[in-house]
């Protein structure tokens, strides 16, 4: 159990990360519009539209039984993001982090790797991780998608789960709803909690996906 709640943890990281994987708009054909003095805001792509990216994902942690599990949180992000296809690597533990020392310094890393902490802040000195931008402000929050997953999974093998559901928060003490949650309440109807002040831990059969 250990093990998969590390492996949970180590899956919302990747999916931030694939969340920064957006592509810009694709150009059209249409004739410019009239100009009226002021520029319309670009439409948004939705998932089906943007365009297509293929991303090479090595790990560690589904080894020894878990392979499973993480093939579910990937079909899950896949179906939320269909544009994004994840080509994902297992190795075991034991000869995980010789070829992962060995692809870095050949540049042949895949685009997104686990770490654990023990080697985290030697790749971070050697320059072979690029910071994630733009993830916290794009207001999307890609792992809730990740959330749900998990908390499907949970429900499936008859386990008590637990999300937490951090927020980009205003205030901080519950007053400017920023971070309101929609919850199930005990008789069906929908109340909401403060991330902030209520949470951030909630139970998994309470939260309104």
């Amino acid at each position: 159990m250990k093990k998969l709640l590390s492996l949970m943890s180590v899956l919302l990281a990747f999916l931030m990360l694939l969340s920064a994987c957006g592509a810009p708009a694709a150009e059209t054909s249409e004739p410019p519009a009239e100009d009226t003095g002021s520029e319309a805001p670009p439409a948004e792509e939705s998932p089906a539209e943007a365009e297509p990216v293929t991303i090479t994902y090595c790990n560690f942690n589904a080894s020894g039984g878990n392979e499973e599990t993480l093939a579910k949180m990937y079909e899950a992000f896949h179906e939320e993001y269909p544009n994004i296809t994840v080509e994902i690597e297992t190795i075991g533990f034991d000869d995980y982090f010789t070829q992962m020392q060995t692809r870095v310094a050949g540049g042949t890393a895949p685009d997104c790797y686990e770490l654990n902490i023990e080697n985290f802040a030697s790749y971070a000195a050697k320059g072979a991780l690029a910071e994630i931008t733009g993830v916290a402000n794009s207001g999307t929050y890609p792992q809730i998608a990740m959330l749900k997953a998990i908390a499907a999974l949970a429900e499936d093998a008859g386990l008590h789960c637990q999300v937490s559901m951090e927020e980009r928060m205003g205030c901080g003490i519950g007053a400017c709803l920023v971070c309101a949650c929609a919850l199930k309440s005990e008789n069906g109807e929908t109340r909401y909690g403060h991330v902030c002040k209520d949470g951030p831990v909630f139970n998994a059969e309470e939260v309104e996906w």
